[in-house]
């Protein structure tokens, strides 16, 4: 029977979010950032049919469970389970924890309460903050990224012959 380890699927899953903020940065953020705040309002109207918080909370789920997935099934090689049980830990903290704490306040003050609430200064504040702390997030993200593909490596020889060829050793 052909299978192939979850670690190979959240590697590629990491390896796509990791993609998808690296993009997100280049060509969403400057479009958004260039002249808070009337550059929000610009990103609101660009962002009425769908937006980053339609793809990130699930594509974060998902991966979130497919890394769970991994190391409960890679539990017993001691390497591998370490390095993705460290990917999941960071991506709880600096994909979840980190938005819920830092990201999501500031994104509510720059696109969720009404126009006028807050002063220019409180809006180019949060945006210039909100810019600052996604170099960190997309630094974690790209070490989680390494890590994973790290823990690969790690795998028992004949795990990946398997996974490259289909064919596995009856034990």
């Amino acid at each position: 029977m052909f299978r192939i380890n979850p670690a190979y699927f959240y590697a590629w899953l990491t390896a796509l979010l990791f993609g998808a903020i690296l993009s997100e940065t280049f060509l969403l953020y400057p479009n958004i950032f260039y002249d808070v705040p009337d550059s929000l309002q610009d990103a609101l109207g660009f962002m009425k049919t769908t937006s980053p918080a339609d793809l990130f909370p699930k594509l974060g789920a998902i991966t979130l469970i497919a890394g769970i997935i991994a190391a409960v099934i890679n539990r017993h090689d001691k390497i591998v389970f370490r390095m993705i049980i460290t990917s999941v830990v960071l991506m709880i903290l600096f994909e979840f924890v980190f938005s819920v704490l830092y990201f999501w306040p500031r994104n509510r003050i720059m696109f969720t309460d009404k126009p006028g609430t807050h002063t220019v200064h409180d809006l180019k504040l949060a945006a210039h903050e909100f810019q600052r702390a996604h170099w960190v997030r997309l630094s974690v993200s790209g070490i989680n990224s390494l890590l994973v593909l790290f823990s690969l490596r790690y795998l028992p020889l004949s795990e990946m012959i398997a996974s490259r060829t289909g064919i596995r050793k009856n034990t």
